[in-house]
């Protein structure tokens, strides 16, 4: 879930707060006003599968249709990538 600019899942729902382990595992404490005021976003609410955008960062020179060929072959060989997912697009 994510809401404000905190990104997490949530591991206790007591009474007044709420704790979210963020990705570098912090505990974060939040009153659970900010879940009925603020916008919160369940990223698996009805849907496991979520979507993620990657910057690559990359110089000037570098050949970009290699960086791209080996990023869609490093994704080709994770197990956690879909096969059959939407067309990748790129910004270069």
């Amino acid at each position: 879930m994510t809401i404000r600019d905190l990104t997490g899942n949530i591991t206790k729902i007591n009474t007044r707060a709420i704790t979210i382990v963020d990705w570098d595992r912090k505990e974060i404490v939040m009153p659970n006003k900010a879940f009925i005021t603020e916008q919160l976003v369940n990223w698996s609410l009805s849907d496991s599968i979520t979507r993620i955008v990657l910057t690559i960062p990359a110089t000037i020179d570098a050949d970009s249709d290699l960086v791209i060929k080996l990023l869609q072959q490093a994704s080709d060989e994770c197990e956690y990538v879909l096969n059959d997912h939407p067309k990748t697009s790129y910004r270069i």
